[in-house]
C-alpha cells in the first residue's frame, strides 16, 4: 500500500517539493466525483481536519497524506476486525453484548446504559433483551443515530463493522483515494464525462412537449419547467445539474423497489406464482389480468404495471401492521438512498387515495381471479401501494438509488448489500422490457437499457456495473413518460455505449459503432485499438485492419517498441496485409511515406529487415518496389 501512496502523493507533488497543497489535494480528490459528503471519506477528511484545522491551505508531507488516504492502519481497523470475528456470523445479540461491544469499539456517550435500553425500546420487538443484528445495522448507518450517539474519533469502527456485517463481506473497507487520484474509478475522466451530459441537458431543455399528469390533482400542481438530472456510478462518482435537489414525488417508479422488497423477502418462486414476467401490450393501468395453468386462476402480466405493483404490495411483509410495513419500505429506500432522509408526500397520497377507483377495480378484479396470497387486506393492500407512490426524492438520491441496482444491489457509498444480485438481474431484466409503459419497446430498441418511468415525471436508468441516472421533468408525452427524460436518455445513447448490443460483433467498428465508453481512461481507446491492429497484422486479418482504418485510425501508429503494423505483418509473412497498408501509405502525402515504410524500431529495423529475416522473399520484393529500405541504409542516410 506504501507504494500506492508514493505514487499518488508524486502526482500531486509536482514540483519535488516533499509537500502538497492540502486545498490542491482536496480539490483533486472532489474532481473525480466524490463528495465530501461520502461517507466512506469521512475517516480522511476528519485527519485532513486535524493536519490543516480546517483551512485548507497547509503543505502536506508524504507521511501526512498516507495518514489521510488509510485511516485504516490505525488501530480502528483492528478494533472493527475483532467485532467481525466475535460476530460476524451471528443473528441476534443480547443488551449486554451490545454494551459490551459499543464500549469496546470506543463509542462513548454520558449513559451508555441509557442508549442501549433507548435502542432496545425501538428495536427489541419481542421485548425479550435480544435485537436483531441487522435492524441494529440498519439504525446505526442512518441518520438516526447521529441524535443518540455522541461521536467521537472511534466511532468509525462501530459503522466499519456494520457495512462489513451487513453486506456479509467480513473484510473491513479499504480506502479508495489512492484510487480515485490514479483514475481507477468507474468513470475515469469523470469532468470531461459531465461536461457531456450537461451539453445533453441543455440540448434536451428547449423541449417544452406534453403536459403534466392531470389525473392525480397534485401532480397536476407541480411546476412544468422543472428539469433535473444526476448520476451516481458504482464507485459512488456523484453529479447533478439543474432542479437535481428539489423533491419530487416517486410515483410508478416505486414499482421497481416494491418488486425487489417482496423477491428479497419469499424468493423468485414465491412471488412469480402470484406475478407474471411478460409484457402487457396494454396501458400500465389496464382492467386485463394474465392467465395461468389454474383453470379460472389469473395474475397481473408482470410487476411494472399497476396490478403487479398492488400484489407486490400484498406479498410485502404480510401479517404486519400497516405502519410497520410502510416502514420497512421506507428504510428500504433510505438504505438504496445512502442513508440520506427519504421524503413523503401525504397531500399527494390522499390525492391519489380520493381518486383510485381504477385501481379498487383492479384489486377486486385480482380478488376475483384468485391472484392474492390467502388473508390479503384489500384496503390495507391498495392504502400501501399508493403511500409507496407518494414517496418524495430528489434527483440525487434516485440516482444513488439507480447506483445500487447496478452495483448489484450494494449502495456504493456505504457498502451496504440492500438486495441481493440475481433479484436485481431479475428486476433489470423486467424493467427492460416492461419498464417504460406503453413505450418500453421502443425504448429496449433504440436505448438497450433498463429503465423505469413515473407520472411524476421521473425516469431513472440502470446501466450494469457502471452507473445509475436519473431524469426529472413532469411533462409527460402520450405514454406517461417524462418528454424531457426520454429525449435525454435518447440522445445520451447515441454519444455513449450504454446500449445492451453495442458490442456485438459488426456493429464495433461501424458509424454506429463510434461511441464513447465513459469507463475507459484516456488514451485506453487508442491502446486498446493498437493492440487489434498490431494482432490483426500478425494474423493476416485485412478486414480487422480495414475497419480500424474506416474509424479513423491511424494504421501506421507504432507500439511501445517503435513496431508498426507492417513490421508484424512482414515478419509474419502476411502478404495481404503488407500491400494494403502499402495502398494506403503510398495514397498518403508523398513526402511522409519513406517514413511509414521504412520505420525503424527500438532495435534499428524496418519492415524490409523483417521480411528478408523471416525469409519472405515475396514480400521483400513488394517492399522494395514501393521503395521501402533497410534499416542501415536509414541510418546512413
Amino acid at each position: 500500500m506504501k507504494n500506492h501512496g508514493h505514487f499518488s502523493f508524486k502526482s500531486l507533488d509536482t514540483d519535488n517539493t516533499g509537500r502538497v497543497s492540502s486545498q490542491e489535494f482536496l480539490d483533486r480528490l472532489l474532481e473525480t466525483g466524490l463528495r465530501q459528503d461520502d461517507p466512506r471519506l469521512a475517516e480522511s477528511l476528519a485527519v485532513l481536519d486535524k493536519f490543516d484545522g480546517l483551512r485548507r491551505d497547509v503543505m502536506l508531507t508524504e507521511e501526512q497524506f498516507v495518514a489521510i488516504a488509510e485511516p485504516d492502519s490505525s488501530s480502528v481497523l483492528g478494533d472493527a476486525q475483532k467485532m467481525l470475528e466475535q460476530y460476524g456470523n451471528s443473528e441476534k445479540i443480547t443488551a449486554s453484548q451490545m454494551e459490551t461491544m459499543l464500549h469496546q469499539l470506543g463509542v462513548s456517550g454520558a449513559d451508555l446504559p441509557g442508549l442501549v435500553e433507548n435502542i432496545l425500546r425501538r428495536y427489541d420487538q419481542n421485548q425479550d433483551g435480544v435485537l436483531d443484528l441487522a435492524e441494529l445495522a440498519t439504525y446505526v448507518l442512518t441518520s438516526e443515530a447521529s441524535a443518540d450517539f455522541l461521536f467521537d474519533d472511534n466511532f468509525a469502527a462501530l459503522t466499519k463493522f456494520f457495512r462489513a456485517y451487513r453486506s456479509k463481506d467480513h473484510t473491513v473497507d479499504i480506502p479508495l483515494i489512492y484510487k480515485a487520484l490514479q483514475g481507477r474509478l468507474a468513470v475515469p475522466e469523470f469532468r470531461k464525462y459531465t461536461t457531456e451530459l450537461e451539453d445533453i441537458y441543455n440540448l434536451t431543455r428547449n423541449n417544452e412537449k406534453g403536459a403534466n399528469a392531470s389525473y392525480i390533482p397534485e401532480l397536476a400542481r407541480v411546476d412544468p419547467s422543472n428539469f433535473g438530472i444526476a448520476i451516481c456510478t458504482v464507485d459512488g462518482q456523484r453529479w447533478g445539474y439543474g432542479d437535481c435537489k428539489t423533491g419530487y414525488c416517486i410515483q410508478s417508479c416505486s414499482k421497481a423497489i416494491t418488486y425487489l422488497a417482496a423477491l428479497q423477502e419469499h424468493g423468485y418462486d414465491y412471488v412469480h406464482h402470484h406475478i407474471g414476467v411478460e409484457p402487457s401490450g396494454m396501458k400500465f393501468n389496464s382492467m386485463k389480468l394474465k392467465d395461468t395453468d389454474v383453470k379460472g386462476r389469473k395474475i397481473p402480466h408482470n410487476p411494472m404495471i399497476n396490478a403487479g405493483a398492488i400484489m407486490c404490495c400484498a406479498l410485502v411483509k404480510q401479517g404486519q401492521s400497516s405502519s410497520r410495513r410502510f416502514a420497512h419500505i421506507m428504510e428500504t429506500w433510505t438504505r438504496l438512498c445512502g442513508g440520506t432522509q427519504i421524503g413523503f408526500q401525504n397531500s399527494t397520497y390522499l390525492s391519489e387515495s380520493s381518486c383510485a377507483d381504477r385501481n379498487w377495480c383492479l384489486g377486486y378484479m385480482m380478488k376475483e381471479y384468485d391472484a392474492f396470497p390467502k388473508g390479503t387486506d384489500l384496503k390495507e393492500t391498495l392504502e400501501f401501494y399508493f403511500q409507496c407512490c407518494s414517496i418524495e426524492v430528489d434527483c440525487e438520491q434516485m440516482a444513488l438509488m439507480a447506483g445500487t441496482l447496478a452495483n448489484g444491489g450494494t449502495c456504493p457509498t456505504t457498502g451496504d448489500k440492500v438486495f441481493e444480485p440475481q433479484h436485481v438481474k431479475n428486476c433489470l431484466s423486467l424493467m427492460l422490457s416492461c419498464g417504460m409503459y406503453d413505450y418500453s419497446g421502443e425504448w429496449a430498441f433504440r436505448t438497450g437499457s433498463a429503465a423505469k418511468s413515473g407520472v411524476g415525471g421521473s425516469v431513472f436508468v440502470v446501466v450494469p456495473n457502471r452507473m445509475g441516472i436519473c431524469i426529472w421533468s413532469p411533462r409527460l408525452d402520450k405514454n406517461g413518460n417524462s418528454v424531457r427524460g426520454v429525449e435525454f436518455t435518447q440522445e445520451l445513447c447515441k454519444r455513449f455505449n450504454f446500449h445492451k448490443y453495442e458490442n456485438l460483433r459488426g456493429v464495433v467498428g461501424t458509424s454506429e459503432g463510434q461511441k464513447q465508453d465513459p469507463s475507459r481512461k484516456r488514451n485506453s481507446n487508442f491502446i486498446a485499438d493498437l493492440q487489434e491492429l498490431i494482432y490483426a497484422a500478425s494474423e493476416g486479418d485485412v478486414k480487422a485492419i480495414q475497419s480500424l482504418h474506416a474509424r479513423m485510425f491511424n494504421i501506421f501508429a507504432g507500439d511501445y517498441d517503435r513496431r508498426t503494423a507492417l513490421h508484424l505483418a512482414a515478419s509474419e509473412g502476411q502478404t495481404k496485409v503488407v500491400e494494403f497498408l502499402l495502398e494506403k501509405a503510398l495514397a498518403k502525402n508523398k513526402d511522409g511515406v519513406d517514413e511509414i515504410i521504412s520505420a525503424v524500431d527500438r532495435w534499428g529495423g524496418t519492415p524490409l529487415d523483417d521480411a528478408e529475416r523471416g525469409g519472405f522473399g515475396d514480400i521483400v520484393e513488394i517492399l522494395e518496389q514501393a521503395g521501402a529500405r533497410r534499416g542501415s541504409e536509414v541510418r546512413s542516410k
